[in-house]
């Protein structure tokens, strides 16, 4: 962007929170977790001009906060509340990151997700970080995109549960496998994850990890994604 031209005026979704080189005298965000506040504020007097950049946040007006963010809005919400109505200089960013993530922190302490990281539960792993972003409006869902990908998929979790690997090696092999099906997840409403449940196969070695076989196109399209004006209580012949 010529930084001579004439002033920009940029809407833009959370994707202007992902590092993008981008400087502006001024931002107004809806409020959201503390993280995505400090990435939006990123953005705004990036390369140190000589005005002092300044970002607004205002209170929710989308009635969709919680929705997108779950649990990480909750956590935000007692530290935004002792912040409203006051300026925050730069300077006390760094201890408001702290207390921030110190709240997540302390939350996956009292479960005692470490030890089960030790004792390579990752069923129980799976299941209580669940508990903690647990969202009643959307669950995730695979779709398949090729015949048998599951069925490797879950071979390859069998080969590195029992590899003879050290125990963190074994954990991050496990963790980076896991990422394979960010690709192929989608979101939805917990209705309708209901409707789509008969329809639906687990995952061996996730627990409450569900997919939508490869050449369910009654149910999802890749163009327009989960056809909700579908029957979802009925069953396929692509599960028989």
């Amino acid at each position: 962007v010529d930084p001579l031209a004439s002033k920009i005026l940029l809407i833009s979704t959370q994707s202007i929170e992902a590092g993008v080189d981008l400087d502006f005298d001024i931002g107004f965000r809806e409020v959201s977790p503390i993280s995505s506040i400090i990435q939006t504020a990123g953005r705004v007097n990036r390369h140190f001009g000589e005005i002092r950049g300044e970002l607004y946040v205002f209170p929710e007006i989308s009635k969709f906060t919680n929705l997108i963010y779950g649990d990480l809005y909750k956590v935000s919400g007692a530290i935004l509340s002792d912040l409203k109505q006051k300026e925050v200089q730069e300077s006390e960013i760094l201890e408001i990151s702290n207390l921030y993530f110190q709240k997540i922190s302390n939350q996956l302490e009292n479960l005692h997700i470490k030890s089960e990281i030790e004792k390579l539960e990752f069923e129980n792993i799976n299941q209580k970080i669940e508990d903690i972003m647990n969202d009643n409006y959307k669950q995730t869902i695979i779709i398949e995109p090729e015949e048998n990908f599951i069925k490797n998929f879950e071979a390859k979790i069998f080969e590195i549960k029992n590899s003879p690997n050290e125990k963190f090696t074994i954990r991050d092999l496990f963790k980076n496998h896991i990422r394979k099906l960010s690709k192929f997840s989608i979101n939805v409403a917990l209705k309708d994850m209901n409707k789509l449940m008969p329809n639906l196969k687990q995952i061996n070695g996730l627990k409450d990890m569900f997919y939508l076989p490869f050449g369910s196109s009654y149910f999802y399209s890749a163009e327009y994604g989960l056809k909700k004006d579908t029957n979802l209580d009925i069953m396929d012949e692509v599960f028989d």
